[in-house]
C-alpha cells in the first residue's frame, strides 16, 4: 500500500512539473516551429517554418508583409537562435520583432529572408 501511494505521489509530482513547464510557453509571442537549416541568406539566423495557422498572429512580429513561401506556412530567419538543432526538430520559440536599429543592410547577392528575434528556445 505504501509503495502504491509513493508511486502515485511521484506520478502526480512529475505530471505537475510537466504541466508547469508547458504553461510558461504560452502567449502571443510563443510559437511552435520546425527547424529547417542554417540560413543561406540574410539575416543570418537559422531558418524555421511557422505553421499556416500562426500566420495572422505572426504578422505583428515581422517587418515585411509575408515570409518566404512554403507549402503550408512561412519560412523565417530566427535571429539569435543557435544552429545546434537538427533538421525537422520541433521547437517552441518566444520571439519579438527585430528593432529598426537592429536591421542590417543585406548584400544584394544574398537571399533575403523575413526575420524575427528569438528571446528563448525550447526543444519540444
Amino acid at each position: 500500500m505504501k509503495r502504491s501511494l509513493a508511486v502515485l505521489a511521484l506520478f502526480v509530482f512529475l505530471a505537475t512539473i510537466h504541466c508547469c513547464k508547458k504553461a510558461e510557453y504560452n502567449g502571443d509571442d510563443v510559437f511552435r516551429v520546425t527547424y529547417l537549416r542554417p540560413s543561406d541568406g540574410c539575416p543570418d539566423g537559422p531558418l524555421v517554418h511557422f505553421a499556416e495557422s500562426d500566420v495572422v498572429r505572426l504578422e505583428r512580429f515581422v517587418h515585411s508583409a509575408r515570409g518566404e513561401g512554403h507549402q503550408d506556412g512561412w519560412v523565417i530567419s530566427a535571429v539569435n537562435l543557435e544552429n545546434s538543432y537538427r533538421e525537422g526538430q520541433t521547437l517552441v520559440l518566444k520571439i519579438r520583432k527585430i528593432a529598426d536599429d537592429e536591421i542590417r543592410v543585406c548584400p544584394a547577392y544574398l537571399i533575403s529572408y523575413t526575420g524575427v528575434h528569438v528571446l528563448s528556445a525550447h526543444s519540444d
